[in-house]
């Protein structure tokens, strides 16, 4: 192995750790990840339950949440757990008509825009007088 080589591995390595850790950072900012320290509750030593803040911009999908335990600086124990985030009530309905029926959606947002807009035209008219 050249010289050239394991400089260039190298280097990718530390572009690799400063993209990875620029995203984490803008996703803490963004509240994607959460850190609490009393966040978890444990009930007869086996047993817990964390509540953890979902933000709004969340994606859909399958997530995968990684609790662990730690004392004194060690991890002691971890658990892995799925996560299914799905979209609920209004929005629900709103995503689905979106996609099952696309050309109706269409045809009711356009409607709606223009709606919009002459009621948005009239009540400025009225307000210039």
């Amino acid at each position: 192995m050249s010289v050239a080589s394991v400089f260039d591995r190298a280097w990718s390595y530390a572009e690799d750790r400063r993209f990875e850790d620029g995203l984490i950072e803008l996703k803490r900012r963004g509240g994607y990840y959460s850190e609490t320290a009393h966040g978890v509750e444990i009930s007869e030593g086996v047993l817990y339950r964390a509540r953890i803040a979902i933000p709004a911009r969340v994606p859909v999908g399958r997530y995968t949440a990684e609790t662990f335990l730690i004392e004194k600086g060690r991890v002691i124990a971890a658990a892995t757990r799925d996560i299914d985030i799905d979209k609920s009530g209004m929005e629900a309905f709103v995503a689905r008509a979106a996609e099952h029926h696309s050309f109706l959606y269409g045809m009711f947002a356009v409607a709606m825009s223009l709606l919009t807009g002459w009621a948005a035209s009239v009540a400025f008219k009225r307000l210039r007088r």
